[in-house]
């Protein structure tokens, strides 16, 4: 299901700033299903890809997006400068791939806006409208949270597993964020104004091994150890609660420097 509104509304910039009336295009989807690949998804007949769909069954190799739902808004203001913030989100999967599997959810989000002269500026901080978000209407009945109170140029975040002939198994969730120019200090006391791409991945959990995956997934999708009598002769290396963060930063005013 879809919708597509048109409205005018009184936003406030993130960060100090006034209230602007903006001119606003909001687009809402919800369960939507794509698939990118070869051969029909369509495994029960219906005529469509949709939930109830398993493409790999069916023969199908590509990428699957399921249950996907999006919310996308468009602003602008007098003055010409133009806000845009998205929030997307839903399942992937690779299927089809003899001896690699991967899936896992996901969403992305980003708040943006740029002025007339193409300046990045500060996007819509959606806190701060009377019920704290917008809801964007993806059909008739139902509609989809937008409620970001800061400036995102980029984030990604969810939960993957990779399952590598049998042999190798990783599930974990990350996050990946680059955020708005700021200024950052070297050891040396010198000043840079960078942009910062940040990599974080937590509650990881990975096996290495013959008669995995070792680990066990609740139904509430928590991971635990298993039992003597769950190991099933699972015979390797197991990793658990990894967590890696990582900042890429590369200055804007020194460009041949990166850390």
């Amino acid at each position: 299901s879809f919708a597509i509104t048109r409205e005018t509304l009184v936003v406030t910039p993130v960060g100090p700033g006034a209230p602007v009336s903006v001119d606003a295009l909001e687009i809402g989807l919800k369960n939507g299903n794509l698939f990118a690949g070869t051969g029909n998804p369509d495994s029960n007949n219906n005529g469509r890809f949709d939930s109830g769909d398993d493409p790999e069954a069916n023969g199908a190799v590509g990428i699957a997006f399921q249950s996907v739902s999006l919310a996308l808004v468009s602003a602008t203001a007098a003055n010409g400068t133009k806000y845009f913030a998205m929030r997307a989100r839903g399942t992937a999967a690779l299927v089809g791939i003899d001896g690699f599997e991967i899936g896992g959810t996901l969403e992305v989000q980003t708040n943006t806006a740029k002025t007339s002269g193409g300046v990045d500026a500060p996007g819509i901080n959606f806190a701060l409208l009377p019920s704290g978000k917008l809801a964007v209407p993806s059909s008739a009945t139902t509609s989809i949270d937008v409620n970001f109170s800061t400036t995102i140029a980029i984030r990604v975040f969810g939960t993957a597993t990779v399952d590598i002939g049998g042999f190798v198994y990783v599930t974990a969730s990350f996050a990946i964020e680059k955020g708005p120019s700021q200024q950052v200090t070297l050891d040396n006391g010198a000043t840079r104004t960078a942009n910062i791409l940040k990599i974080g991945i937590g509650n990881g959990y990975a096996f290495v091994g013959v008669n995995g995956p070792y680990w066990i997934t609740n139904a509430d999708g928590s991971i635990r150890a298993p039992t003597v009598a769950e190991t099933g002769g699972a015979l390797g290396v197991a990793l658990s609660a990894v967590n890696l963060g990582i900042a890429l930063i590369k200055p804007t005013d020194a460009p041949t420097e990166s850390y």
